[in-house]
């Protein structure tokens, strides 16, 4: 592994991010933080503002020129304990460092880059990342120049994403499908799936939230993990899919099925015993945890 201090999956920096930007954009510490701090009501407000009628240019506008939404995805790393940052990227690099020992790595929607500079300091693989061009991306650009790290940026759009003849052993989405335009979904997912290697894994983490405190999440109107399992991957784990029905792959598939419907049976018990239950929104909820597969 190549390693950094900043970066060590044992101490996790993640107010650096928060910093980097501070350097980055030329603006004091200070109010970097009270941005950030304040960014889960100016950012809503934001896209209310620039998208007014869903089309596809204001959508591309709203990412790749943001003026508050910068400073909202970095909120989870001030706060990464209410976002369990700490827990889920160790959980990541866990599954990667299992693949092959120099394996090819995708992270669409890298965001700050942060979660890729992870990954690159704290394995061997070859690390790329995908994004819109603009301020987001220009940042993770820097940050990757800043650390040294080899990692290949690709260009994104809101509609469509070109890895030409690319294979990976491993791609991921971190919080990222959910704001894709429902109409191009399933071709992002196609051509996402179709770039893994058999037996390659894909790991979604998908924040299926729609409510007015996150506009910007118009792909929960998609069935994201049905077009998944659809393009042939079986989820073997909460986060985890794999492109391969060998049988050790299908029995991880049943046992996670098999715990699932235990865990929401529980629910269901402890639902009724308080007299929850009784409710359709109630059982509703249970419903679609259950199959949520």
């Amino acid at each position: 592994m190549r390693g950094h201090n900043v970066f060590d999956l044992n101490n996790l920096k993640f107010g650096v991010v928060v910093s980097d930007f501070s350097d980055f954009a030329k603006e004091e510490l200070c109010a970097v933080v009270r941005q950030v701090m304040s960014s889960n009501v100016l950012a809503p407000n934001e896209w209310k503002c620039v998208v007014k009628e869903n089309s596809d240019n204001e959508i591309r506008t709203f990412y790749s020129k943001p003026r508050y939404y910068t400073y909202e995805i970095m909120r989870p790393y001030l706060q990464p304990e209410k976002f369990r940052k700490k827990e889920i990227f160790a959980e990541i690099v866990r599954s990667l460092r299992n693949m092959p020992e120099t394996g090819n790595v995708l992270e669409f929607g890298g965001g700050t880059g942060q979660l890729c500079l992870v990954i690159f300091f704290n394995t061997n693989h070859n690390v790329s990342y995908a994004d819109i061009p603009g301020k987001i991306f220009e940042f993770a650009g820097w940050r990757f120049r800043k650390y040294n790290a080899d990692i290949k940026m690709i260009p994104s759009s809101v509609d469509r994403i070109d890895l030409g003849d690319m294979e990976y052993d491993a791609v991921i989405c971190d919080a990222v499908l959910e704001h894709l335009i429902p109409k191009y979904a399933k071709g992002f997912i196609e051509v996402l799936v179709s770039s893994l290697k058999e037996n390659g894994i894909f790991i979604c983490l998908y924040d299926s939230a729609s409510s007015p405190q996150y506009p910007y999440h118009i792909g929960t109107a998609v069935n994201i993990k049905g077009l998944l399992r659809n393009n042939g991957l079986v989820r073997v784990n909460e986060i985890t899919f794999v492109k391969s029905r060998s049988l050790g792959v299908l029995l991880k598939h049943l046992a996670f099925l098999t715990k699932r419907i235990l865990l929401a049976f529980s629910r269901l018990l402890r639902k009724l015993e308080n007299r929850e239950a009784t409710s359709i929104p109630r059982l509703r909820e249970i419903l679609l945890f259950l199959t949520d597969y």
